[in-house]
């Protein structure tokens, strides 16, 4: 491999680590994953929340209502409604 290749992948796996989200759902102080790698959050017309990882895997909540999101760990928490 040559030091271009080398550089392209350390610099796209930097920019990866660094724009993705984990979202979790907080209950009872515990954080369980509901989806790794999140680089799309929109709200839907019915209240629902579509979350969309960097795979393209979609994740539709109708259940959780969104608590706070943290910016520099990367977190996007959801509690029940």
């Amino acid at each position: 491999m040559d030091s271009t290749y080398i550089n392209k992948h350390l610099y796209f796996e930097w920019v990866r680590s660094m724009c993705e989200s984990r979202a979790v759902v907080v209950t009872n102080g515990s954080e369980q994953l509901l989806l790794d790698d999140v680089v799309e959050l929109r709200v839907l017309d019915d209240g629902s929340i579509k979350l969309v990882n960097i795979e393209g895997r979609e994740m539709i909540l109708r259940d959780l209502s969104l608590h706070r999101i943290d910016f520099v760990n990367h977190r996007i928490y959801f509690v029940k409604r």
